[in-house]
């Protein structure tokens, strides 16, 4: 469509033809040729037009051009910012790995020191164990050398009795020194053969 006339034209039947549809302002060869004449003018409305055009699309261009400018303003920014966003990330992660691994080592002490305290607990209940069971020992040999004296004691008693006055009526009984007398055994009568 030609932006003086508003004549409308196929692109195969323009010469030479067009492959696409033109940016912008364009002008009909019908046009283009009054232009070059001097002999007939253009009226003045479609020269009006022509500029009007003109300028509407210089000045859409600009302002397309300027949104492209505060685009990629904007983007860059944009882009500034995730690099910066990107760079505290990264310095994170650093400092949660040395986190990590600070927690790792701490872990790995207290699971030693964990493991010597219950060896020394194993070794206090030993320790323990064994003083409770040498003040048993002591305490069993107390009692037996004490009770040991009483029952000396007790025999050397019966000893010095036996020996001084023989009790009457009392069977012999034997003392733990002196042997005690076998009696004879009867023979048995041997059965004489017929």
């Amino acid at each position: 469509m030609c932006d003086t006339c508003s004549r409308v034209f196929h692109l195969d039947c323009l010469d030479p033809p067009l492959k696409t549809i033109p940016k912008g302002m364009w002008i009909c060869p019908k046009c283009q040729d009054q232009i070059l004449k001097k002999e007939e003018a253009i009226p003045w409305p479609g020269t009006l037009a022509i500029v009007h055009s003109y300028i509407a699309y210089k000045e859409a261009k600009e302002e397309e051009k300027l949104k492209l400018v505060k685009w990629s303003s904007e983007l860059k920014l944009e882009r500034e910012q995730l690099e910066l966003r990107v760079k505290q990330l990264s310095n994170s992660v650093t400092k949660c790995m040395e986190t990590k691994n600070t927690i790792l080592a701490r872990q790995k002490d207290m699971h030693l020191s964990l493991e010597k305290v219950k060896h020394l607990i194993r070794l206090i209940q030993a320790f323990n164990f064994n003083q409770a069971l040498k003040e048993d020992v002591q305490e069993s040999a107390a009692t037996l050398s004490e009770a040991a004296p009483e029952a000396s004691s007790v025999e050397k008693v019966k000893a010095e009795s036996s020996s001084s006055t023989p009790i009457p009526n009392a069977p012999n009984t034997p003392t733990p020194n002196t042997p005690t007398p076998q009696r004879p055994r009867p023979q048995r009568p041997r059965h004489q053969q017929q």
